[in-house]
């Protein structure tokens, strides 16, 4: 056991073979359970002719059946942004591409017993150097993983900070939880093994600094959140050991510290799944180390602990008594909760006026539809401003019209005075971005004025390369892309309809092989040859532009000068408006183009 723990101290965990803790005939009963408890692969089977997955809540990113909670997004549901295929009749199981879960506080009998187990408290007491009646139960869980679920690609996390009250607190490497995972079934490198990196639990400074650094943060505070995104990419040049894979048989046992970074992977197989229990426990004198279980789930905590023989192992984060009730909230989180429901009902009476705010303002605030000789391309729905005429593909628009379908735009030569267009042509082709950059140059009078913002893709590859992540703050956190690694998040918002047939590792060697134009012409020729209406959804991005490229192509078409201008400048005010240049400026460019 001497031996065990110096590895432990060493590399931050240890793996221990099958029937040294659990037992044959235990690893059978805890198989039953698992069996017993969750779904089967084939309970996931539907007829994707009568199941819309669109509509279907089993196939999105996060759903809750009964008490097991689901996760996981496949690479060919991302398309679609976490709501199935982009065909739906491929959608044959909502169980592909998932994870699921049963937490702790539903755990059976047999699995709360496994908590209390002898063994186990035993050798987590060891390990902390503590008797096991200093021991704290905080969280655990019996999870599968199906087919298709690709875990955490291309990222790490560590598990401290989902146990502390004050995550902004700069957190003491010393101070750490142990976490406990027993495999259930036996774990190859196909079948979504963890990874992790030894000795990594002794780096937690060093990993801060550059996390504080890339995310513009406070190195004097935590910056490692348990859901953060610690990319691959941050980590190179730390001089860590080299990341391992823990396969093994039934039956083995994973005994890691809290502050290893670890992280899960994918499940390659077509027909098998992965289960394991994993069990968090901390030294109870570490009083800081808790969840809010008693508070947030407080029928089954009770339960929970009824359930139980050794009721102090579960008091911290379990038990509704006087002592985790007092601070349970500190002032700032009062005032957030409080305020978020102010918030909705703000929201609420906004929903309620907006109708006949809506009427009023087309009614009396704006110019007749004929007197309007501007024009806003991709104006989104229900968007309205006195002195442009909006179109796009939405119910609620002055000109209802597709930009994927080439036909000419419903106004004569020389109509229009300006046309203003935000975030819009990036969703189209670019072979369709320049018969629109003709017919806008068609009908728009001499001297008059093309304003275009889109994302620049080149502020975008300068970021990745600077490791940047604050500038991917807007969307690293958003739905599907929480699932992409830091390079796919990339190439989704210039090539989504094709970048999910490439693996992680395809992606970073073509980025490597290539410079940043090639790399970036190479996918967007790739969405040229689509023909398949199933991968054209006019919400995904299919093109990529910079103020090079944009001058380029408008002095092909015409265009008389064009100039690289900025959120708040152009050569014609009525395009620096209050309903105008708002989205996402710090990762755009602003060019206009003079007929």
């Amino acid at each position: 056991m001497s031996n065990l723990k110096s590895l432990f101290n060493k590399n931050g965990y240890v793996k221990i073979n099958p029937d040294e803790i659990l037992s044959l005939d235990l690893l059978d009963r805890l198989k039953k359970e698992a069996n017993r408890m969750l779904p089967d692969y084939n309970d996931g089977i539907v007829d994707p002719y009568k199941n819309n997955s669109r509509e279907d809540p089993r196939f999105y990113i996060e759903n809750k059946i009964g008490n097991l909670l689901y996760y996981g997004c496949p690479l060919e549901h991302r398309f679609r942004i976490g709501k199935g295929s982009a065909n739906i009749r491929d959608d044959k199981n909502y169980l592909y591409g998932k994870r699921v879960l049963l937490a702790e506080r539903n755990f059976s009998q047999e699995l709360i017993n496994f908590i209390e187990n002898n063994k186990v408290l035993s050798i987590v007491s060891d390990f902390f150097e503590t008797d096991t009646e200093n021991l704290s139960f905080h969280n655990g869980s019996l999870s599968r993983v199906f087919p298709g679920c690709t875990g955490e690609s291309g990222k790490f996390h560590i598990d401290t900070p989902g146990f502390v009250k004050n995550r902004s607190i700069l957190l003491d490497p010393n101070k750490y939880l142990i976490n406990v995972f027993c495999f259930l079934s036996d774990t190859s490198d196909e079948l979504a093994p963890m990874r992790i990196i030894p000795g990594s639990h002794r780096k937690y400074i060093e990993i801060n600094n550059v996390l504080a650094k890339s995310f513009k943060g406070d190195p004097k505070k935590n910056n490692v959140h348990q859901a953060g995104h610690i990319y691959d990419e941050l980590l190179e040049n730390l001089g860590l050991q080299k990341q391992v894979k823990l396969t093994g048989k039934a039956g083995t046992v994973v005994i890691m510290n809290s502050m290893l970074l670890h992280s899960a992977t994918e499940n390659y197989t077509k027909d098998s799944y992965r289960d394991v229990v994993i069990l968090n426990y901390s030294k109870r004198t570490d009083s800081f180390f808790r969840k809010r279980y008693f508070k947030d789930y407080s029928a089954d905590s009770k339960k929970l602990i009824n359930k139980s023989k050794n009721k102090n192992l579960f008091e911290r984060s379990f038990k509704n008594n006087l002592r985790n009730n007092i601070n349970q909230f500190s002032t700032k989180e009062f005032l957030y909760k409080n305020y978020n429901r102010i918030n909705k009902i703000k929201i609420s009476l906004k929903n309620l006026i907006r109708p006949y705010y809506e009427i009023y303002k087309r009614k009396v605030l704006h110019k007749k539809f004929e007197n309007k000789r501007h024009l806003n391309v991709g104006a989104g729905n229900g968007w309205r401003e006195k002195n442009f005429i909006c179109l796009d593909l939405a119910p609620d628009v002055e000109i209802n019209f597709n930009l994927n379908k080439e036909k000419k735009l419903p106004f004569s030569d020389n109509y229009l005075q300006g046309i203003y267009t935000s975030h819009c042509l990036e969703h189209l082709k670019y072979s369709e971005v320049i018969y629109w950059l003709k017919e806008f140059y068609r009908t728009l009078k001499n001297n008059s004025i093309l304003r275009i913002i889109t994302p620049d893709m080149m502020l975008y590859l300068e970021a990745y390369e600077k490791k940047d992540c604050y500038f991917f703050n807007w969307i690293r956190d958003s739905g599907s892309y929480t699932y992409d690694c830091w390079l796919r998040s990339i190439v989704r918002q210039f090539a989504s309809p094709v970048v999910d047939n490439y693996s992680d590792k395809e992606l970073y060697e073509l980025y490597k092989m290539k410079n940043k134009i090639n790399f970036l012409n190479f996918f967007e020729k790739q969405v040229e040859l689509i023909k398949d209406e199933n991968y054209l959804w006019p919400e995904i991005h299919k093109s990529w532009w910079s103020n090079d490229k944009f001058e380029n192509e408008l002095k092909k078409i015409g265009f008389s000068s064009i100039k690289v201008v900025s959120q708040n400048i152009s050569d014609d005010n009525i395009f620096i408006g209050k309903y105008l240049n708002k989205t996402r400026p710090h990762m755009s460019l602003f060019i206009e183009a003079k007929k």
